[in-house]
């Protein structure tokens, strides 16, 4: 059984199952705290910048780029 994740998006908690069905919809890549290339998907030029995002979507087409802002803009 998978370990069952907090999403915070927008400083809402967003259930696991949504995040799986969203993941499920992406051709690319749902990236999460915790998977072995999280940490080095989230840096970025700056050093100066250490975020730490809840989700990164590596998007491997324009319906993922789609996907993911419907995602986010109904959570």
């Amino acid at each position: 059984m998978a370990q069952q994740r907090d999403t915070l998006t927008r400083g809402k908690v967003v259930d696991d199952a949504i995040v799986q069905t969203f993941k499920a919809s992406l051709r690319g890549a749902l990236l999460r705290s915790g998977d072995e290339v999280y940490d080095e998907a989230r840096k970025v030029f700056n050093g100066m910048i250490d975020r730490r995002p809840d989700l990164i979507v590596r998007c491997a087409d324009a319906s993922d780029v789609v996907n993911s802002v419907n995602f986010c803009s109904h959570q």
